[in-house]
């Protein structure tokens, strides 16, 4: 999750982050991830296996994506965050800047909804596409588990490149 995010902040804050403890090869790995952030064969085999649904996690990040994808079909969803996969660059960036990864712009993630999850997530692996199942849709509610604790996502959380845009 915050691919883009991470990438954008590491090119454009490289020297801030690396005062604040950010190594270079940490950096240039949250750089490298703008290489990434085409959603294009996610979507093509998505549509071959014929998912319910699928949104691209651009502003907003995953949560913002989660929100609005689910809005749309009028459901809701239920995700646990600890099998939410992040980038250790991104973990790095984010606890630097003191931001939530997963409300950051994550432009090279795609969300599919299926009933085959375990056939969609082999044929992305047969790709080479990393791909993990982060929860279900449920009706209505918004629901994230976090350390044993769950809360509701009640509305598009604001992304978080914005906050470390407004603070420089």
């Amino acid at each position: 999750t915050g691919l883009e995010g991470t990438a954008i902040l590491a090119g454009d804050f490289a020297e801030k982050l690396a005062q604040l403890g950010v190594g270079e090869a940490n950096l240039q790995a949250a750089q490298d991830l703008a290489q990434n952030i085409s959603v294009i064969p996610e979507g093509m085999i998505g549509a071959q296996l014929g998912v319910n649904a699928m949104h691209d996690v651009t502003e907003g990040g995953l949560y913002g994506a989660l929100y609005e994808l689910t809005e749309a079909a009028e459901v809701g969803f239920e995700v646990t965050e600890e099998q939410i996969p992040v980038h250790p660059s991104t973990k790095l960036i984010a606890t630097a800047f003191e931001i939530n990864p997963y409300h950051l712009i994550g432009s090279g993630m795609m969300i599919l909804t299926t009933p085959k999850g375990n056939e969609l997530i082999a044929e992305l692996e047969d790709e080479g596409i990393k791909s993990t199942k982060i929860g279900r849709i449920i009706p209505q509610r918004k629901i994230i588990h976090s350390r044993g604790k769950k809360r509701e996502l009640n509305s598009i959380p604001e992304d978080e490149l914005w906050k470390v845009l407004a603070e420089a």
